[in-house]
């Protein structure tokens, strides 16, 4: 079997081993709002030691909040069967604790122990330990009678009270409670109380288990939760669902002890502390090796199931060490079996060739060629010291008939010289990609390697690994990621039955915990630093082209616009909704952050590098004010910018030099233009002033060496200004004020042939050169409300001319030729844009308002055969996944909603 499972479950059901936690502690919410300070009896001192797992809780109060009321994955996960009345029992209890009198010191925070201990196959048993400060005792005692009716003796165990306690809530279960010195334990069981008492008393804790504490003292009290989990025992391993029968027949004995500050965030788990690793573990293995850069990235395909990935800093070292794991694990004749085999069918000895050239990382990945594959095919890789050495050792050992001089003639290559990760290669096939030899038995995985390469479609570049690598270290001993849905195939032959059912009746819930990660590094003295990365995706997606959607707190009418991720170059979406709530959105629809601003959006969105370090900010304009915003939501230093006077069209972004100097221009009440510095500064030496409003868009463009910056008044007035505001040119005529708005620039290799382009209010086509020139073209008569789109429609290379209007679509091409005309069943058409799809034709686009319907149209009037499709907004299409398919991105009623167009 693979290791790949055992890793994943951990971090996988990690997360929900912190949830079934959670039941303890919620079922003693009354008593978990204690202060814990150091006392005379440690609260280990009551841990049996056979327990196999310890979940530290260290401030009950910010834990329980940040669960229950901020979560979303809790959000999702309490629709699991039972977790919904755990849910419901928190509020509850939380609700009674609220209600009762207790001091507000006692209930400021709570640091307590909830302890697993194994019951076979019936699961485990729990106890809660709270340590009580001397001057908070009594009150402790006071909320106890709070929350119960009252106490009643169940018995006495070595001269210590044992209580039962009946809440008033009667969807919480029976109690049992002693105090000892500083100690209150409770528990569902007598049995577990007085077990607790015994331990005080007799020893056997694992308080004495320096194993145990070795681990224990890494962790550290800023986190809400500890997690101690034993991965050598049989229950903490079924705690996060795996079985360790099937562990041992597959030779994997991976660690011990594991303790862990646990932090939740709305969308993400991360899981940081250390790993004792004992002699003959497997993590034992990486002792005294130095943590390596994952390189390997740059190879693995972004569809990657599972990636699993070990960096050493000495090969040889590491590969001697290998042997005496092999040797303990398994059947050391069995092994020297292998190696004669191999000596004597091959006339290879397998160790001494790595060691040759391998060089610092080594490891595999699963991927799916066609996607088809029930389990995707395993590839091997090793980044090579010697290319050359390993290409001798490929081509000696190559298959020369049937023309297969790529593959290898060895069944099981790696079968019992490796650990069970790299079994099961029957005559692999090999590849040189890169700096890595790659190996795989299914041809078609390697190919499928080879083109994502050459498409730069890694996980190097994949948007969703580096968000969830964004807080781990380059660098690593051991490492895996997982994609939980893709890679269930690959890990669940490990699984507990329990944990398998679990996942199976729960699929639609738990798939939503999308990837995992989880680092290994810098081993000494036995222990490990290890960092843990859970994602979630709580989007749920429709049937159909839907890729996904998101609920936004209002409706909006505003063009999604896409933004980039200047980390890893993703696409992201930035909304603002009717309520005037902006929002920045990943490519997977989770929200990364949202705020509230005073006013809606009126220019386009800008994103520019104001510090020069390669970090975009976003920057757009209000009525009244200048606004830009860093990656988290944050306004930059003197933003925003309040204007004197309310502004008449939006702001635009000049870069002269392309230096990243830039200059923010917007025009305002009072025929002003104003000019900013990239820090909001106001330009010195700029001027500009006319009578008349400036409605246009501000453009700008070099010529012959000189800059020249564009724009048209409200009554049609154009003005071509330079670096200062003064006049450039003087165009002795007006486009007249209809639609003088919407006015393009066309550009010219001769200054005065440089036009603007517009309509007038009866829809004819108005040209004015800037050597005053004026052409008026005539098509047909329209109303005022129609739209006008000058582009290239039929990619000739030349401008067309595009009219909505009404319930009528028309083009016509440069030459004023019809390109095709469309009726439409209503006049609620809006939103005319011109789409284009990379080197294929551009496509109309436009909206029905009233039915909601997108429409996408060709240059011959075919409707695109993916719409109508659903939306009440402008529309943007861009491929945001960067998987060579077009996603169409628009808002519906309170939803943005991402299409597959393809």
């Amino acid at each position: 079997m693979d290791l790949p499972l055992n890793m994943f479950l951990r971090r996988r059901h990690l997360f929900l081993a912190v949830l079934a936690a959670f039941v303890i502690v919620v079922s003693v919410l009354g008593y978990l709002k204690l202060a814990d300070r150091p006392d005379n009896i440690s609260p280990f001192q009551a841990i049996s030691s056979d327990a196999v797992a310890v979940l530290s809780v260290n401030d009950f109060s910010r834990a329980h909040e940040s669960l229950v009321f901020k979560s979303m994955m809790w959000q999702e996960v309490q629709a699991i069967n039972g977790l919904s009345t755990i849910h419901k029992g928190l509020i509850a209890l939380d609700s009674l604790i609220d209600h009762s009198d207790a001091d507000a010191d006692l209930l400021g925070g709570l640091r307590m122990q909830v302890v697993y201990y194994p019951l076979g196959s019936k699961g485990y048993d729990h106890c809660m330990v709270i340590s009580l400060p001397t001057n908070h005792q009594e009150d402790f005692e006071g909320l106890l009678m709070a929350i119960s009716p009252g106490k009643t003796e169940y018995g006495n165990y070595e001269e210590v009270e044992v209580f039962t306690l009946n809440t008033k809530d009667s969807s919480i279960a029976t109690l049992y409670y002693a105090r000892l010195n500083n100690l209150a334990i409770l528990a569902f069981s007598p049995d577990r109380v007085e077990h607790a008492i015994h331990i005080i008393h007799q020893g056997g804790s694992i308080y004495e288990d320096q194993k145990f504490l070795k681990v224990q003292r890494t962790t550290g009290e800023f986190s809400d939760w500890n997690l101690f989990i034993d991965y050598s025992s049989n229950g903490g391993l079924q705690l996060i669902g795996l079985d360790k029968s099937k562990m041992e027949s597959a030779g994997i004995s991976w660690s011990g002890w594991t303790a862990l500050d646990v932090t939740l965030h709305p969308d993400l788990v991360l899981l940081n502390g250390f790993t004792l690793a004992p002699q003959n573990s497997f993590l034992a293995l990486f002792n005294e090796q130095r943590s390596q850069d994952i390189d390997a990235v740059d190879i693995i395909p972004d569809d990657a199931a599972l990636f699993f990935h070990f960096g050493v800093s000495d090969y040889e070292r590491y590969s001697n060490e290998k042997q005496k794991y092999l040797k303990s694990e398994l059947n050391a004749e069995e092994l020297k079996g292998r190696q004669e085999e191999l000596s004597s069918i091959y006339g290879i000895d397998l160790e001494v060739e790595l060691k040759k050239w391998v060089a610092n990382e080594f490891g595999l990945f699963y991927t799916d060629s066609d996607g088809k594959a029930s389990v995707p095919s395993k590839v091997i890789y090793f980044r090579l010291a010697d290319k050359k050495s390993a290409i001798k050792f490929c081509n000696d050992l190559a298959i020369e008939s049937g023309g297969e001089n790529d593959r290898l003639s060895v069944l099981g290559l790696f079968d019992g010289m490796e650990t069970p990760l790299f079994s099961s290669m029957d005559k692999p096939y090999f590849d040189i990609i890169d700096k890595y030899l790659v190996l795989s038995s299914d041809r078609g995985a390697l190919n499928h390697v080879r083109s994502k390469y050459r498409r730069a479609q890694t996980l190097q570049k994949s948007v969703s690994y580096n968000e969830l690598t964004a807080e781990m270290s380059d660098q690593s001993n051991v490492y895996l990621y997982i994609h939980l849905k893709k890679g269930l195939s690959i890990y669940q032959e490990l699984m507990s039955s329990a944990s398998l059912s679990l996942f199976q009746s729960n699929e639609e819930v738990l798939t939503k915990f999308e990837h995992l990660g989880i680092q290994f590094k810098d081993g000494n003295k036995s222990m490990f630093y290890q960092h843990t990365t859970l994602d979630y995706n709580p989007v749920k997606r429709k049937e159909g082209r839907t890729l996904w959607q998101v609920e936004l707190d209002a409706p909006s009418k505003m063009k999604p616009r896409i933004v980039y991720n200047h980390y890893t170059n993703a696409r992201e979406i930035f909304i603002q909704d009717q309520s005037n709530v902006i929002y920045l959105i990943d490519n997977r629809g989770n929200i990364l952050w949202k705020r509230q601003l005073k006013e809606p959006i009126l220019s386009e969105i800008y994103q520019i590098d104001v510090f020069k370090n390669n970090k975009l900010q976003l920057l757009f304009s209000g009525e009244s004010s200048i606004y830009l915003i860093d990656r988290k939501g944050r306004d930059v230093e003197n933003f925003p910018i309040q204007l004197p006077a309310v502004t008449t069209n939006g702001l635009s972004v000049i870069d002269y030099e392309k230096n990243r100097e830039y200059r923010i221009l917007i025009g305002v009440r009072g025929g002003k233009v104003l000019n900013f510095d990239r820090f909001g500064k106001p330009i010195s030496g700029w001027k500009f002033e006319c009578k008349e409003e400036i409605s246009s868009p501000i453009r700008h463009f070099v010529l012959g060496g000189k800059d020249y910056i564009c724009f048209v008044g409200s009554d049609g007035s154009p003005f071509v200004v330079n670096r200062r505001g003064e006049h450039r040119l003087e165009i002795k005529n007006s486009l007249g004020s209809a639609h003088a708005s919407r006015a393009e620039l066309e550009l010219s290799n001769d200054i005065s042939q440089c036009r603007f382009v517009t309509t007038d209010e009866t829809g004819n086509v108005v040209k004015l050169k800037f050597d005053g020139t004026k052409e008026t073209i005539n098509f047909e008569s329209f109303s005022p409300e129609h739209q006008f789109v000058y582009g290239d429609l039929n990619n000739d290379r030349k401008m067309d001319y595009i009219f909505l209007d009404s319930n009528r679509l028309l083009a016509y091409d440069h030459a004023r030729e019809k390109l095709f005309e469309a009726s439409l069943d209503k006049a609620s058409a809006a939103y005319l844009s011109l789409y284009h799809f990379g080197d294929e034709m551009d496509q109309l686009g436009f909206t029905d308002t009233s039915a909601a319907q997108l429409y996408l149209y060709t240059d011959v009037g075919d409707i695109h055969q993916a719409f109508p499709l659903q939306g009440n907004s402008g529309f943007s299409i861009s491929d945001i996944n960067k998987d060579d398919r077009f996603n169409l991105i628009v808002n519906y009623k309170q939803q943005l909603v991402v299409y597959n167009l393809e």
